[in-house]
């Protein structure tokens, strides 16, 4: 069963000479100018209204490589995590309205296995001290074991 439109050209197709005209113009005076550009030319200087997909298709039937931006470089560089548990633990505090209006503002101070990302000590402290430090990493000890080095706002100590 086939429909019976099969193998005809659509009536909306753009015509024949003036697919020749926008791929003889994008390997001339528009080459090395992006798709978006380009589209933006034939409207401006040849009054020739195209959308950008079919511009793209135009160009691909005629093998035509259009230039593109070059990749801008990643603003951050995720460190790889490392393998094995109990190697790295990440520790910080995060202060916010963790109970919103019904109590004070308070800080979470905790600590997550690299490797996992399972929570390894968390205590919530009036605000970020030392003492908050201490007490995530004495929980964590106790039920984990000493881990080889921490990470505190991208500084590596080594234990």
């Amino acid at each position: 069963m086939a429909h019976g439109n099969r193998g005809n050209v659509s009536p909306r197709r753009i015509p024949e000479p003036v697919r020749e005209h926008i791929a003889h113009q994008a390997k001339g005076i528009y080459a090395g100018c992006n798709q978006h550009h380009m589209r933006d030319f034939f409207e401006e200087r040849e009054h020739l209204i195209i959308s950008r997909s079919s511009l793209r298709r135009i160009l691909a039937e005629a093998t035509i490589l259009v230039s593109s931006p070059p990749s801008q470089p990643k603003h951050r560089l995720r460190r790889p995590r490392y393998r094995q548990e109990g190697q790295l633990v990440q520790i910080d505090a995060s202060p916010h309205a963790w109970l919103q209006e019904r109590g004070p503002r308070l800080s979470l101070v905790g600590g997550i296995d690299d490797a996992t990302g399972k929570v390894v000590g968390a205590i919530f402290r009036e605000q970020e001290d030392q003492q908050g430090y201490f007490q995530i990493i004495e929980q964590m000890v106790e039920r984990y074991g000493r881990p080889l080095a921490l990470y505190y706002n991208e500084i590596p100590l080594v234990l």
